[in-house]
């Protein structure tokens, strides 16, 4: 009896075990099943989120480069100097190949690889056709003669600028071999920095600078002597001169000193030189371009225009000082020293001339203001 209750027994533990082995199974089958359903699931959405990023990434690439967004209206600022309107053109027609979306600087500067003066750019954009290009150029301030012949054009920082800019209305500067090394050596160096700040239109009217006793010396073409000294203050130098060759009678100019741009000096010429020089100017009814040719009359607006002053300035108004100056030019006059160093001449009681200054003296005299 005990046997068969525990064979009974035995084969309910076997069909329980089955069973249970089954379920599991079962379960086993169902989560699997489960799981493979749930990754073919988020493959999918994985294959097709990537498919849209394609197609908008296509259409982007077709939509910045497409005549929605082509630069059509293009706006230049910076451009100056004898090519400025080929510079100009140039720029034009490589921004109008671009897209507001897609600008490229690079290809801007690639497009103007024929112009050395231009040193750098800089572009914005604004949607959907419009383009603003500032410009920033190294103009050439002389021409640099090597004693091989050879010719460059120079800017203000020493950089060689090629033959194609050295225009004969630059100064020229004579050195031992064109090199960009040797614009950065004394005293080239002074003198690139005296021509780079002065006024753009009084350049032609430079002949030549030396270096003297009195330091850099520019030469004008008309012979006028101009005594600048070091590159400190440069620019007030040159505004001082303007001032002075606006209050003076330029036939009678011999030098001018402005190594102190607060404090320049005029030199007249002697007597018989002066009276020669400023025949036809006796009358005393002369203005700053009296007695001068058609150069030096188109000097006097050349540095109306630097000052900013319009033809019917007054001389007060042009001088140094604003007009503030008399009792210092006063002293001058009665005998004081002239920067340069030479006594000023004495203030005679006869008929002075259009300069204000008394023909026949010599030496230095402050001009007036």
């Amino acid at each position: 009896m005990d046997s068969v209750l525990a064979a009974r027994l035995e084969r309910l533990r076997a069909r329980r075990g089955a069973r249970s082995v089954a379920g599991k199974r079962a379960r086993a089958g169902a989560g699997g099943a489960f799981a493979l359903q749930l990754a073919s699931s988020w493959r999918l959405r994985l294959l097709a989120g990537l498919a849209a990023a394609a197609l908008l990434g296509a259409a982007f690439l077709w939509f910045r480069s497409s005549p929605l967004v082509a630069v059509s209206e293009v706006r230049i600022s910076g451009v100056r100097g004898p090519q400025a309107s080929t510079i100009e053109a140039t720029l034009r027609a490589a921004a109008r190949r671009q897209s507001t979306l897609a600008p490229s600087a690079g290809a801007l500067r690639r497009a103007l690889s024929a112009f050395p003066q231009v040193r750098s750019l800089a572009i914005s954009t604004s949607f959907p056709h419009a383009m603003r290009i500032s410009v920033q150029e190294q103009l050439p301030v002389a021409i640099l003669q090597a004693s091989d012949g050879a010719r460059s054009a120079a800017a203000a920082d020493g950089a060689l600028l090629g033959g194609g800019l050295a225009r004969s209305a630059l100064p020229v500067l004579q050195v031992p071999a064109l090199s960009s090394a040797d614009t950065h050596e004394q005293p080239l160096d002074s003198y690139l920095t005296l021509l780079g700040a002065a006024p753009e239109a009084l350049l032609p009217y430079v002949g030549s600078l030396q270096d003297g006793a009195k330091g850099v010396t520019a030469t004008l073409r008309d012979g006028l002597t101009v005594y600048l000294g070091d590159g400190e203050a440069a620019r007030a130098k040159w505004l001082s001169l303007a001032r002075v060759l606006l209050a003076t009678n330029l036939a009678q100019l011999r030098y001018v000193d402005v190594r102190e741009p607060q404090r320049p000096a005029a030199g007249m010429l002697a007597g018989s030189e002066a009276a020669g020089a400023g025949a036809g100017s006796a009358n005393g009814a002369v203005g700053s371009a009296a007695g001068s040719t058609a150069e030096q009359a188109g000097l006097v607006a050349t540095l109306q225009r630097a000052l900013g002053a319009g033809p019917s300035a007054s001389p007060e108004a042009l001088s140094p000082s604003g007009g503030g100056g008399g009792s210092e030019a006063a002293g001058a006059q009665a005998g004081g020293e002239a920067p340069g160093g030479e006594g000023a001449p004495a203030t005679s009681s006869g008929a002075e001339s259009a300069a204000g200054s008394t023909p026949g003296a010599e030496g230095g005299s402050a001009p007036g203001g």
